[in-house]
């Protein structure tokens, strides 16, 4: 049997560590997005995702790359939590 993590994660190699990785349905509602705009985010490489064998998790990190990109792109309010922090809190209340 592989051991080592760039053969246990897909041979991708960009994950390691003992990162959080969410499923499809649980970034969908961290997004506030259907689970089908994340799989096709998955398929046209847009979002990174580990596949084990059917199933796709998304790594932490891409998440919070994800909400970054829309906190800069769009005119998000200085009073607003930032997107680290809002993925921090929904994610607590997710996993409660």
């Amino acid at each position: 049997m592989r051991r080592n993590d760039e053969q246990t994660y897909g041979g991708s190699g960009w994950h390691s560590g003992h990162e959080p990785l969410y499923q499809v349905s649980e970034v969908a509602e961290l997004l506030r997005v259907s689970k089908q705009t994340i799989y096709r985010a998955i398929n046209d490489g847009e979002l990174p995702a580990v596949r084990i064998r059917s199933r796709k998790l998304v790594p932490e990190s891409a998440v919070t790359a994800v909400l970054r990109r829309a906190a800069s792109a769009g005119g998000a309010s200085p009073d607003a939590p930032g997107p680290v922090e809002s993925l921090a809190s929904t994610t607590q209340r997710i996993t409660e």
